[in-house]
């Protein structure tokens, strides 16, 4: 019963916010055949992962020792594309699993989505200061085969609840932070490709 509660409070303050309109015309959307999704970072994004971070730094300092791990810029790039890989799979199963299989028209088409921004904070930065969970992207429904643009949102932000105590017991009985972030986008944008409509369906 209390997880059923936790998961619907999830749900409901778990959300997208975009500013862009789903000009797409329902024909349109329905011929939609979704094939794929390739996810990339834009050069400058700002990326926070402090988990994902610290994995990295536990395994540098295991598989090269103190010294090696110590090498200033070079380390930061590594680490900069350890996390850029790791939450790009985490992206890429949320939209295949969420987004993909509601789109099976005729009209073979791509998503395309570029990270702008990656905030998932730690337990303890939650504890003293607050903050959700949030991805920023612009997402990009391409022709399959022409690469021609179908559909543009430059703006999409999604967030699942990140502070306080009632963060914490979510972070205990649902997925990693960084899967409920990406589950959420995933579910907004289908939303929002289908009907227009920025209202997701959670985790549920």
């Amino acid at each position: 019963m209390r997880v059923g509660v936790i998961l619907l409070l999830a749900a409901l303050l778990a959300g997208c916010v975009t500013t862009a309109e789903n000009t797409l015309s329902p024909e349109r959307r329905a011929a939609l055949k979704i094939e794929s999704v390739k996810v990339t970072f834009a050069p400058n994004a700002t990326l926070s992962w402090a988990d994902a971070e610290s994995e990295f730094e536990r395994a540098k300092l295991a598989g090269e020792g103190t010294t090696a791990h110590l090498r200033g810029e070079q380390e930061g790039g590594e680490k900069r594309a350890f996390v850029e890989q790791r939450a790009a799979a985490k992206i890429t199963q949320a939209f295949q699993k969420e987004v993909v299989p509601s789109f099976r028209g005729t009209e073979a088409a791509r998503v395309e989505i570029v990270v702008k921004s990656l905030d998932i904070p730690s337990t303890a930065r939650q504890v003293m200061l607050g903050g959700n969970h949030r991805i920023g992207a612009e997402i990009t429904v391409v022709n399959a085969k022409s690469g021609e643009m179908i559909l543009r949102a430059p703006d999409f932000q999604g967030q699942s609840p990140g502070a306080g105590a009632y963060s914490l017991v979510l972070d205990r009985m649902l997925p990693d932070p960084i899967d409920r972030a990406a589950v959420t986008l995933a579910n907004s944008y289908r939303s929002w490709l289908e009907s227009g409509s920025q209202m997701g369906r959670g985790l549920l």
